[in-house]
């Protein structure tokens, strides 16, 4: 029923009472309780919403029906974010899943991770996840679009996790589509579908998810959301809106970690004829948060018992060609005595640094004299195994991240005739981040993004030879600019690196790098020369970077992460602005032969104008020109599948899709490389020549009409890592290219044999290997005052070996079901194999399980849903070791105006 005018100024009251009531806002575990959406579909997306005109043409093609949404869980939308065009989700020729209204809505989607119940594509383990871009895909980062358009987001530690501007989502493997540009990030991505605007009556929904209890002593936390999302027509038919608040507050589970965020979206949706679709829509996001740094010293018995080795660790000084160690009390605080070292290269790899005789202090206030910190050992007289909370980790109070992120788009669609659609999508976007960094510093972000793109989509239908043809064709050009800056600053902070060497069983005020050395500067081996006084004697070979433009402290450092900064020296990698820019022209084109056979077949070609500066200036040191590079490189992309349908409900297909594209950072921009051909500060053309190459065969079967689905899909890809030179080779030599490969199987079920029950299940299978690559196995961790904790073997270059934190064999399974009353149960359950957390395989994970539950209740105007989480209190841990909660649960409540 449509709502009445005066209870739209009692929503809008609400809203404006929530956002100033929530300064630091009142919460959301980042699951979107989407009203009951209904949009205009277009003419030629096989069906009309109540309501709503068949003639009137949309963003994205699909229907959805009037109730909260149909309660569909299957794959029936057609597909838009591959080809551009529609395509029935059956004949689209690569894994691909979709994350429904439905499940939008009601379902617990706390970050990207959660993404794994939806998609056998998507690796389970992704690390700290909460504030993960974009899901792992196959092994790799994937990507990140929106209604088709690439977004600017970093992998990790990119911002607290949001689905407040959604709805919808496609969660594709492989790379993305020729007509969507390049991007190296080739091993899947997300297609998220943005909330639409209400064009046939009003809705709006309030949703409140309160504070979360954890077992195992941690008790309740504030874990607080609130969105309210409305949206109705302003002209039936013609002209309507959404708008959607999303706000924070929650602290985490783990050590001094903590969220705070508002987030807008807002559409508007213009129809001024049945042929002609204007779609605008914003995001606007601010984001006070923690980066959190996990726990250190990690060992099997940390992972599989929570025993952690806690006491200091004792630094190794190096001061000429002698080593030396400072005697520390239990607490990490230097006696004032100190002993010396010797230095023994055994004949399994790694180096050791025996204690010997006691020695005076032997570092001084001098170049020579100053030490050098190469290493730390664990002194059993000081270190000892013992349990440590599985929320403990390595978070000094004080250093929050700043993070806003901005985007536009619009989308202009005409329909020339009933076969011919001209369509123009304009997206501005800025990403902007001050978060503090594992590396004794600040990381300063600041790239923006302004993409266009004119698509020229026509259906033809013909006899070729008697046989009946349907041919989509999307064919169109793009232009993409991108600037960025990246840059670090040591000077206005004092939060240290987060190494083996900081004991997480000490108080969280020693954390911090003032605090472990007693000197408001970090030590890295080999920079700047002049001595600096701390605990630990007079050291040496400090990092210096430059400082952000609003720091207040007054006496800049040499920019450029080098010791002299000088034009001929070799370029650091931590401060650089760059600037790229993509020209595309592409054409992609679906052949429906007959009635058995489609052939899908696409291509492009993009040229990148990229620059790149380094250092930056700032209002102390002024920015240096000579250090520079620029290049000038064809990035093209072909990709070809055939299908094959011997019966209407399956397809079959193989595929091949190759991409050239960026090997880069945050935003895809190409970071330095240092030498090229012994030649310092060039950027390296092949790194804008980054090859993937997958292979893909697979089918999907309609087994029951509209109540079962199954997928499945074996692949094999190629994924181009980083250059390095031979063992023993001169920076003159030819690099050897590293490569992934990856291998493996996907099966998907999808089954709805009526409204109210559903079940999902995904299992996958993956063998991911390192080629060509740089090997050198960790030094264990020994408490025997000998082994160095930043050990390791000798690198070895050019071998082969097993990635880190990938499972081999991972499961997934939900299942909900409601009674007529409207109350429901769910549960889902993930599983996986064990993985290797260390090069060599001596730190693993064990295979585990989760088990997450859940109890809701269903009414016309609300929902209230208990979710619990790891119901079990299994010992579960995300990619390396990082462990997840225990068990814990929380309350939603919806409420439909």
């Amino acid at each position: 029923m449509k709502t009445p005018a005066s209870p739209r100024v009692l929503h809008l009251t609400v809203l404006a009472t929530l956002v100033a009531g929530l300064n630091l806002p009142s919460a959301v575990s980042a699951q979107s309780a989407a009203p009951a959406p209904a949009v205009a579909p277009a003419a030629d997306a096989g069906g009309s919403a109540p309501g709503s005109s068949k003639d009137i043409v949309t963003l994205e093609q699909f229907v959805v029906s009037d109730d909260a949404a149909s309660g569909s869980t299957l794959p029936e939308r057609p597909v838009t974010g591959l080809y551009g065009f529609a395509t029935p989700y059956q004949d689209v020729p690569r894994s691909i899943a979709q994350i429904t209204p439905e499940q939008f809505a009601n379902d617990s989607i706390l970050s990207v991770n959660d993404f794994a119940y939806y998609s056998p594509s998507t690796s389970l383990l992704t690390g700290a996840a909460i504030n993960a871009g974009t899901p792992y895909f196959r092994g790799s980062q994937g990507d990140l679009y929106q209604n088709g358009v690439r977004l600017l987001t970093r992998g990790t530690n990119n911002r607290p996790f949001t689905l407040n501007p959604y709805e919808q989502a496609d969660l594709v493997a492989g790379p993305a589509s020729v007509i969507f540009g390049p991007s190296a990030r080739t091993a899947g991505y997300v297609n998220y579908i943005t909330k639409q605007p209400f064009f046939d009556e009003e809705r709006s929904t309030l949703t409140v998810t309160e504070g979360t209890w954890y077992s195992g002593g941690t008790g309740v936390k504030p874990q607080d959301t609130v969105q309210y999302d409305v949206g109705a027509p302003i002209i039936k038919d013609k002209l309507a809106f959404r708008f959607s608040y999303e706000g924070d507050a929650t602290d985490s589970f783990y050590q001094n970690t903590r969220d705070r965020y508002n987030n807008l979206f807002g559409a508007l949706g213009w129809r001024p004829d049945k042929t002609t679709a204007l779609d605008f829509n914003f995001e606007y996001g601010h984001y006070d948060w923690i980066v959190n740094n996990g726990q250190n010293r990690v060992t099997d018995d940390l992972i599989r018992n929570g025993t952690y080795l806690a006491g200091p660790a004792t630094p190794i000084v190096q001061v000429g060609s002698a080593f030396y160690s400072p005697v520390l009390t239990a607490s990490g605080a230097a006696t004032g005595a100190w002993i010396q070292r010797t230095k023994v290269a055994a004949a399994n790899g790694f180096t050791y640094y025996n204690a010997g005789a006691s020695v005076a202090n032997p570092t001084s206030d001098t170049t020579a004299g100053a030490g050098t910190i190469v290493g730390y050992v664990l002194d059993p007289s000081l270190v000892q195994a013992e349990p440590i909370a599985r929320n403990a980790a390595l978070n000094a109070p004080g250093f929050p991240s700043l993070t806003t992120a901005l985007n536009f788009q619009t989308r202009l669609k005409k329909e020339v005739s009933q076969n011919f659609v001209l369509v123009n999508s304009l997206t501005y976007g800025r990403y902007f981040t001050d978060s503090s960094s594992n590396g004794g510093f600040y990381n300063y972000i600041v790239a923006n993004s302004i993409e266009d793109r004119v698509e020229a989509q026509i259906h033809y239908s013909y006899k070729l030879f008697g046989l009946d043809i349907e041919q989509d064709s999307n064919t169109g050009v793009a232009y993409r600019w991108e600037p960025s800056i990246n840059f670090k600053d040591t000077e206005n902070t004092g939060y240290g690196p987060t190494g083996d060497y900081y004991n997480l069983a000490g108080g969280p005020n020693s954390w911090t790098r003032d605090a472990f050395f007693g000197a408001s500067v970090y030590p890295f081996t080999g920079l700047a020369t002049d001595p600096v006084l701390t605990k630990f004697g007079y050291l040496k070979g400090f990092w210096q970077y430059l400082p952000v433009p609003q720091s207040t402290i007054g006496g800049a450092t040499t920019p450029g992460g080098s010791a002299t900064g000088t034009a001929v020296g070799t370029l650091g990698t931590a401060d650089y602005a760059t600037l790229e820019q993509w020209g595309s022209v592409f054409s992609q084109q679906s052949f429906k032969l007959g009635s058995h056979f489609i052939w899908d077949v696409g291509g492009r070609l993009s040229l990148v104008w990229a620059d790149l500066s380094n250092p930056l200036p700032s209002p102390n040191v002024p920015g240096n020109p000579a250090i520079g590079g620029s290049v000038r490189v064809a990035e093209p992309s072909v990709s070809s599948s055939l299908s094959y349908k011997p019966v209407p409900w399956l397809t079959t297909y193989v595929t091949y899709n190759r991409v050239e594209a960026v090997n880069g950072n945050t935003s895809g921009a190409a970071a330095w490389s240092s030498t090229v051909s012994g030649v310092a500060n060039q950027l390296d053309p092949y790194n804008f020549k980054s090859p993937s190459d997958l292979r893909e065969a697979g089918g999907k079967a309609e087994v029951v009409p509209n109540k079962l689905f199954l997928t499945f899909a074996v692949y094999r890809q190629t994924r181009d890592l980083t250059l390095t030179l031979p063992a023993g080779a001169a920076n003159t030599a030819n690099a050897i290219q590293a490569i992934g490969l990856y291998e493996g199987t996907e099966l998907g079920l999808r089954y709805q044999p009526f409204r109210n029950f559903s079940v999902g299940v995904n299992t996958d299978n993956l063998a991911a290997t390192n080629l060509n690559s740089t090997y050198s196995a960790p030094e264990p961790f020994v408490v025997d005052n000998a082994t160095n904790l930043l050990g390791a073997t000798t690198s070895v270059k050019g071998v082969n070996y097993r990635m880190v934190n990938l499972p081999h064999n991972t499961g997934t399974f939900y299942s909900t079901y409601q009674f007529d009353s409207g109350f429901g149960v769910k549960a889902d359950v993930w599983v996986h194999s064990a993985y290797w957390v260390a090069t060599d395989g001596s730190v693993t994970v064990p295979g585990e399980y989760n088990v997450d539950a859940g109890l809701f209740y269903n009414q016309r105007k609300y929902r209230i849903a208990l979710d619990f989480q790891n119901v079990t209190n299994q010992r579960d841990h995300a990619g390396g070791g990082y462990p997840l909660p225990t068990f814990n649960a929380n309350v939603r409540f919806t409420y439909r105006f």
